[in-house]
């Protein structure tokens, strides 16, 4: 008689048509999570994920060296980001300096 909430909840946001929209604050914030795993304390301090568009995980930074770190790692950066979803999500990264 009664369906489970997790078993609702995401058919809900399917057909309100707000599934993606979730999905893309969710990779802006799991990169705020994992971005200390790539960088030192005070250039992660330097770094946000600012938006999410068609594949681009756009990234503003107040320094060069993180920049450079981060593109370093950008493939490992992508697939982290990507098994959190379960799905091929991000494909690249936009950064903006």
């Amino acid at each position: 008689m009664f369906q489970d909430f997790k078993t609702i909840f995401p058919q809900a946001m399917r057909k309100a048509g707000i599934d993606r929209q979730v999905a893309e604050a969710g990779v802006l914030k799991y990169f705020e999570e994992i971005k200390d795993k790539f960088l030192s304390p005070d250039l992660a301090d330097k770094v946000r994920a600012m938006y999410y568009k068609n594949g681009y995980l756009a990234i503003a930074s107040l320094s060069t060296r993180a920049v450079q770190e981060l593109t370093f790692s950008e493939n490992q950066i992508i697939e982290l980001l990507n098994s959190n979803f379960g799905q091929e999500f991000v494909k690249k990264l936009k950064f903006i300096v």
